[in-house]
């Protein structure tokens, strides 16, 4: 109870300094303690709705004190003519060597950017030109020199295997002269 009441003091003091119509992040309602709020779309909606009330008050308040000031067109053309007429007249350079040199620099800036384009464009060429040279390399191993290779391999395979096989059989067959091996 003690904590709670010190609060409810702290409310009071705050809500008798109070200034009427401006919003100073005072706390000048008194909170329940123990209540816990977790926030969410409840309380924004809450708070929407507190601000609002407030914002209300401070501009009834507002628009009976000073009202909205309307000038004829008329009077407002003398004012604007009036206005314009206290502006001084521009002096000196109008700039025009300033803009010379940025579009020349612009010029140049476009050039250079545009050299640089040719140079990734010719490196990319001349690597796509490489990996097409390997990628052909490729293929012609593949269907043209491969097949004669591996043929070439089979024969000698077949060879060593003739010759391999007479001589197991050879061995095994001792006492005849030679044993022919067919194809």
């Amino acid at each position: 109870e003690q904590p709670f009441l010190q609060h409810q003091q702290w409310v009071k003091f705050q809500q008798s300094i109070s200034v009427e119509g401006f919003q100073t992040g005072q706390i000048t309602t008194a909170k329940v303690v123990g209540a816990k709020k977790r926030g969410g779309k409840q309380s924004r909606k809450r708070l929407l709705k507190e601000q609002a009330a407030t914002k209300m008050a401070s501009a009834d308040v507002g628009t009976t004190k000073f009202p909205a000031i309307r000038f004829s067109e008329e009077e407002t053309e003398r004012l604007l003519a009036e206005a314009f007429a206290t502006l001084p007249e521009r002096a000196g350079k109008r700039g025009t060597r300033n803009l010379k040199r940025q579009g020349r620099r612009w010029f140049l800036v476009r050039k250079i950017h545009a050299r640089q384009k040719r140079f990734l464009v010719a490196a990319h060429h001349r690597k796509m030109a490489k990996r097409h040279t390997k990628r052909q390399a490729v293929i012609e191993m593949k269907h043209v020199i491969s097949p004669k290779q591996r043929l070439a391999d089979a024969e000698y395979q077949r060879s060593i295997l003739h010759h391999w096989a007479a001589n197991v059989i050879q061995s095994e067959a001792p006492d005849e002269e030679t044993v022919e091996v067919s194809n």
